[in-house]
């Protein structure tokens, strides 16, 4: 099996090859027509995307790479105004964060700078290893990945997978994770990982909450769901494959769905009162 590493890869660069990633195949999974339309659609960066992007550029890049990226408003700059357009322009490309948004990215900074992956003295360490590419062949299709850190032990990788959250509440955070079919990419990148480095991966993910006190927590799949995301990848991939050769992209036909009231339904009239025989006017 053909593999590659690109070490400290540009995430531009990343982003031009033509190898398939997890985040529009997974939806594959849907319809092939739905993994179609991923590839034409482009979502609006929300104030939390761009706040976690900005805490991968500093956490996982430095300092140095996130001051060349991003700046923070001053307080009496208003953007909307003459002077603040000028100072927008002056800041030459830059991201631009507020003042709440670059606290709250300092908070998780230093509360992740506690974990000893993301500690500041290991910074130059763990660089090399941040941010990683990797390229290979998986049942004769080119995949990528781009995996947040790796830290290489002897017998193992762990696969660390940087999320921000609202709570790192299990139930919470289990939710969104089959919601958006994280489990999906978990499997996706411990196979990229083992197939790099020769070794059996673990899957991490580093959940750490947006707002003080910056509470972190780690979430790592069990058995049972490594085996079915593992599923999930295979099924795609063959999808992907017969969707090829076809040059065919089928959408799901529709379906009758015969609905049920939920359990946790209360009707807002007592059916009692509702089927009561009466010829009483009802007010």
């Amino acid at each position: 099996m053909s593999v590659s590493i690109a070490w400290m890869q540009p995430d531009r660069a990343y982003r031009q090859d033509p190898g398939l990633a997890q985040s529009s195949l997974k939806s594959i999974l849907v319809s092939p027509a739905h993994y179609q339309a991923s590839l034409k659609r482009r979502f609006p960066s929300t104030p939390n995307m761009a706040l976690g992007s900005a805490l991968h550029c500093l956490v996982l890049e430095g300092r140095k790479v996130f001051d060349a990226s991003y700046v923070t408003r001053p307080d009496d700059i208003k953007l909307n105004t003459k002077e603040g357009k000028a100072w927008a322009a002056e800041q030459k490309g830059k991201t631009i964060l507020n003042g709440e948004q670059s606290a709250q990215l300092l908070g998780m900074a230093k509360a992740l700078g506690e974990l000893e992956w993301f500690a500041p003295e290991r910074q130059e360490e763990l660089r090399k290893y941040s941010e990683l590419s990797i390229y290979w062949d998986w049942n004769g299709v080119d995949c990528k990945a781009r995996l947040d850190r790796v830290i290489e032990l002897e017998d193992q990788v762990l696969v660390l997978d940087l999320k921000t959250t609202d709570s790192v509440n299990y139930k919470k955070f289990m939710d969104k994770m089959i919601y958006l079919n994280y489990m999906f990419q978990s499997a996706y990148y411990t196979k990229a990982a083992e197939v790099a480095f020769k070794k059996p991966a673990q899957f991490i993910f580093v959940g750490v909450e947006r707002d003080l006190p910056n509470t972190i927590d780690l979430f790592t799949p069990d058995q049972n769901m490594i085996e079915e995301s593992r599923a999930q990848c295979e099924y795609a991939l063959k999808t992907w494959k017969t969707c090829m050769l076809t040059d065919h992209w089928p959408n799901n036909p529709p379906q009758m769905h015969t609905m049920e009231l939920p359990q946790w339904y209360h009707s807002p009239v007592p059916r009692a009162i509702m089927e009561a025989e009466t010829e009483e006017p009802l007010f």
